[in-house]
This record gives C-alpha cells, sequence and structure tokens, in this order.
C-alpha cells in the first residue's frame, strides 16, 4: 500500500491534523496516530490494532494499492464522464436582448431573438434527443432570458411533455424581471433554481449593473430575490475586482436585514478578463491575488452568521464545453460549446436541424486534454482543477485554479465553519 499522491495534510492545534484527499473528496480530522498509518501504511497493514483506521483511509482513498496508477485513474473517469451519451446537458439563449448595461459583460447585446423557424427546430432536437437518455439538464441563459419568457414557456413545456427522464433546469438571469408571479410559473415549468447578481450595496451594484438607460437595478432585483426565494433556490454571485472589492461584504448586511441570511446561498467570483471584455481588463485580479481576498471574503460571510464556506469538491469530469453531449444552443439556432462564444458566429460548432458534423472548431473542443500537459500530470490539484477553464487555456498559459493558491486556508476555514 502507498499513501495517495494527491493527499493533502495541515497541522492543527495540538497533536490533530486536518487530511483531505482531492481524488474523493475525502476530509478528515485525524491524530498522530492515524497520521503515521496514513504515511507508512504497510508498517499497518496487518496491524489489527489498526485496522478501522486502515480500512477508513481506504474507503477515503487516502492510502491506494501499491500498482494502482491514479492518474490513469483520473483520466479514465474523467473520459468516461466526458463522452457519456446517456445524459444530456443544454444551455439555451433564448434571446441576445439583454436590459442592462453591464461595465464588464463580454457580450454583444445584439437585437436578436429566436424566431419561430429556430423554436420549432429546438422543439424537434429534443424530441429526437430526449428518445436515446435519461437524464436532461437545461440551463436558460442570454442575454436576459426572461426578455423571452414566452420562449422560455413553450420549450419548457415541450420538453416536460416528452418522455418521462430526469430533468431539471436553472436560468441565470439578473432578476430585474423575476416577480413572484414569474418565480412561480417557472417552478411549475420544472425550472427550480437561479443565479442572480448582486456586486455590492446600492451605489456600487448600480454603477456596475444599470438599465441600459443608466437607472438603478439594485432595489428592485432586492425585493424580487426577496419575493422569489421562498419559491426557487436563489443563487446570488457576486463579481469582484479591483472596483469593488472593498464594498462586497456589505451585500451580506443588506441580505441578512432583509432576512434572507438562511434563504439565499451566496458566492464570490472573480470578474475576468475576457478578450471581448470592455472595462474589466484594467481592474481584473489575477487568479493568485484573487484567491487571497477570496480568503478574506468567506471569512467575513462567516462572521456575519452566514454558512457559505467554498470546499473542494473533486471534478472527476469536465466542463460542459469539453463534454460530448452539451450543447449551448444560441437565437440564430447556431450550437456552441462554451457560454463565452455566445452569439460569436465564427465560433459555432453546427447549425440546429443539421447533422453535427466533427468540424475543426468542435475537434478542438473534444479534443482538450490536461492530461497532455506536462505541469497539470504532476500537479497535487489537478482532481479539482482538471486543467482550468478550456476556454481560458486557449487565450492564457497559465489557467490554474484559486485552489492551487489557497487550498489550505480554505480547509482550514471550512473546518472552523463545522466546529
Amino acid at each position: 500500500m502507498k499513501q495517495s499522491k494527491y493527499n493533502f495534510v495541515f497541522p492543527i492545534e495540538g497533536n490533530m491534523y486536518l487530511i483531505y484527499n482531492a481524488v474523493s473528496g475525502g476530509f478528515a480530522k485525524v491524530d498522530s496516530q492515524t497520521l503515521a498509518v496514513l504515511q507508512h501504511p504497510d508498517e499497518y497493514r496487518d496491524n489489527d490494532r489498526a485496522s478501522q483506521v486502515f480500512e477508513n483511509l481506504k474507503k477515503g482513498t487516502f492510502i491506494v494499492e501499491e500498482d494502482f496508477d491514479e492518474l490513469k485513474y483520473l483520466k479514465v473517469l474523467s473520459t468516461a464522464r466526458r463522452f457519456a451519451s446517456h445524459s444530456m446537458g443544454v444551455t439555451i439563449a433564448p434571446t441576445l436582448e439583454c436590459n442592462f448595461d453591464c461595465t464588464y459583460c463580454y457580450e454583444t447585446h445584439a437585437p436578436v431573438t429566436m424566431s419561430k423557424d429556430v423554436i420549432t427546430s429546438v422543439k424537434k432536437f429534443f424530441e429526437f434527443e430526449i428518445k436515446k437518455i435519461n437524464g436532461l439538464g437545461v440551463t436558460w441563459f442570454g442575454g436576459e432570458p426572461l426578455i423571452a419568457f414566452e420562449i422560455v414557456k413553450e420549450i419548457s413545456q415541450f420538453i416536460l411533455n416528452q418522455k418521462e427522464i430526469t430533468y431539471e433546469a436553472g436560468m441565470i438571469t439578473n432578476g430585474y424581471l423575476l416577480t413572484r408571479k414569474t418565480a412561480e410559473q417557472l417552478k411549475e415549468l420544472r425550472t427550480t433554481s437561479v443565479q442572480i447578481t448582486l456586486d455590492g450595496p446600492p451605489e456600487t451594484h448600480d454603477k456596475r449593473r444599470p438599465l441600459r438607460n443608466g437607472k438603478g437595478t439594485f432595489e428592485r432585483i432586492l425585493t424580487n430575490i426577496a419575493e422569489a426565494a421562498d419559491i426557487l433556490r436563489v443563487s446570488i454571485r457576486v463579481n469582484v475586482d479591483e472596483s469593488n472589492i472593498e464594498h462586497v461584504p456589505e451585500v451580506l448586511d443588506i441580505l441578512g436585514e432583509q432576512g434572507l441570511k438562511d434563504k439565499v446561498c451566496v458566492y464570490f467570483a472573480p470578474v475576468l478578463d475576457i478578450n471581448m471584455c470592455r472595462d474589466a481588463a484594467g481592474v481584473c485580479f489575477s487568479y493568485e491575488t484573487y484567491s487571497q481576498h477570496e480568503i478574506e471574503l468567506y471569512k467575513k460571510a462567516l462572521e456575519k452568521k452566514f454558512q457559505i464556506v467554498r470546499f473542494p469538491v473533486p471534478l472527476k469530469g469536465c466542463c460542459g464545453a469539453v463534454s460530448l453531449n452539451s450543447f449551448l444552443i444560441d437565437p440564430y439556432g447556431n450550437f456552441h460549446k462554451c457560454w463565452n462564444t455566445v452569439g460569436v458566429k465564427g465560433e459555432a460548432v453546427g447549425k440546429i436541424g443539421e447533422p453535427l458534423q466533427m468540424n475543426s472548431t468542435l475537434l478542438n473542443w473534444l479534443s482538450w486534454d490536461p492530461f497532455e500537459k506536462g505541469e497539470c500530470r504532476e500537479c497535487k490539484f489537478l482532481p479539482i482543477c482538471m486543467g482550468g477553464c478550456p476556454y481560458f487555456s486557449r487565450i492564457r498559459e497559465v489557467n490554474c485554479s484559486t485552489w492551487k493558491y489557497n487550498l489550505e486556508e480554505m480547509l482550514r476555514l471550512y473546518y472552523t465553519s463545522r466546529v
């Protein structure tokens, strides 16, 4: 037996330690005796007094057989999930139009909404594909999908009228049009979760995410969140860069004052410098710099009694952009693989209603392989990073997850939040 190459060990109080395995996600507090078994498993394999500890460490993949190749195991898991055909993930952008004018948005909000012909083709696509799969996940995207809510309803109802399969749907929305009535309708259509962005207190958020006419949006979004939180699972994303980092914790205070602390899930995310981005390049954090801010943000969240600490979940699969049975359908009726290319015709990999060909664009996505990178193959963080974002790997050499820079601190924070 040997200990896993993907183990992380951090000392805490006394002779106690935190151990984490990036392959299984196993996380435990152990004493020095258990740590000795972990570090020298062959010496304890036949020790009756250590047998239960030994078995527990095996279950958590903290120790593995001497000839077990963990890198090959990860590659097999990743390949199996990327190219599985029993389920499908589809993101649908019924429109590119948006009622917001966000300063950092990378999309070109063309006045394009799905035509009747495209809607018909989308229905035919699902009618054909649902016969072959057991599970379907749909994400509504845009633009702002609620601008085209009638299309959302029409396609959702069509899907629900097909063969009974495991089905779940969510929506990425700015929240401005998410009234209580709309939330109730979404739930009836089994779109049960929404992601909404709040970028700070009103004065900060409204500068970053105004309406197209320049007016603020914070107060109406907050009202809508309060109205929808008992109907849908609401995730609040707070986009973070140099221009708003100091005011981000104020969002938590406001949510607490509104009685939403236990009704919504909050998470923080860095604004990324996508090449199409208008105003973000000068204020974006590097992953390494953001990772330190991330620790402080989650610390403040815990201080304010929000139970929202991140935990490093092993990916084992990969991004939908490089998975066989995952697509984005834009309002032109084009197939894309990545959300970052929505509406960009030169990035389309096919057209709905036409046989999908293995063209160069699709081939580049599906052949993406983090196991080809020597740096990734040797990295202990590979199971929780899997090479980072496939889109960003095309435009930058270093594409590491923030876990590379703050795993120990975040695990300590997670542990503290649970004791």
